[in-house]
């Protein structure tokens, strides 16, 4: 498929990297796919572009090595476990973004099998130093593909490179670093819209020495919201959590850096 640059960032999943980037390519045989890889050791996956990055450097630093080391007009962000379906049709996104030039990106759904479908479309309401993420039950338009505006989404979306003219991921941010972006670009006004027609499955992986990683999340996204001047998060199920200072946000990230560290084998 041109001028898409099809990117994954990946971390101690091999299996789940090489499964999607196969899956992938039995689809869209010339597909430009980009692997950036902070694991412990490196996956060689025939026909992608290896991007070798420092052990643990997480997912923002990862993905925005993605950004700089890829020319095509437009990129397809996925996550490691992913795999293509008969429904993963990236030229509805693509035909999308290029009907509608006022957009930023648009996104998928993301199905883990059998049947279970999450979209996260909702819209991020900040009043007060407290975030609300509301989630959006209107329907989508009747065009084809059916489509609607939305605030946040999966991580599974296809965007314009001039997207990431104005906005990266937060690199001081390893894991959980999804909704601290979804308020950058609502802040820079980058119009995102979902379309239910485009699914990939997710098949969740998680090996213990991996979810150790992935535990991290809470306190990472804490961090990113006080970095934003938040106090309070409602996340998309209304759940209610107070979140610190960034001085104490930061304070918790290095004990529990520091406590992952000295566990490492």
């Amino acid at each position: 498929m041109k001028n898409v640059a099809f990117c994954v960032k990946t971390f101690d999943r091999p299996a789940c990297a090489t499964r999607l980037v196969e899956s992938i390519l039995d689809q869209y045989p010339d597909a430009a796919i980009y692997v950036a890889d902070d694991g412990r050791e490196p996956v060689s996956v025939p026909r992608a572009t290896a991007i070798r990055l420092p052990f643990d450097s997480g997912i923002s630093s990862g993905r925005n090595r993605l950004v700089r080391e890829t020319r095509e007009p437009f990129l397809l962000f996925h996550d490691d476990d992913f795999v293509y379906g008969d429904s993963t049709r990236i030229e509805i996104l693509l035909e999308f973004l290029l009907q509608h030039p006022e957009f930023g990106l648009v996104a998928g759904a993301v199905e883990i099998p059998p049947g279970r479908r999450w979209s996260f479309e909702g819209w991020l309401h900040l009043h007060d130093g407290v975030l609300e993420h509301r989630p959006d039950t209107s329907p989508v338009s009747d065009e084809v593909p059916p489509w609607k505006e939305v605030g946040t989404c999966m991580n599974f979306l296809l965007a314009r490179r001039r997207v990431f003219e104005a906005v990266r991921w937060d690199e001081e941010l390893k894991v959980a670093e999804h909704v601290p972006f979804l308020v950058d670009l609502a802040r820079a006004s980058c119009r995102a819209a979902f379309t239910p027609a485009v699914v990939v499955e997710h098949h969740v992986h998680y090996a213990p020495d991996y979810a150790r990683y992935r535990l991290r999340a809470p306190i990472y996204e804490a961090l990113g919201l006080a970095k934003r001047g938040i106090r309070e998060f409602v996340d998309y199920w209304g759940k209610r959590t107070s979140i610190p200072s960034v001085v104490e946000a930061r304070r918790a990230v290095h004990l529990m850096e520091e406590e992952l560290r000295l566990a490492r084998p």
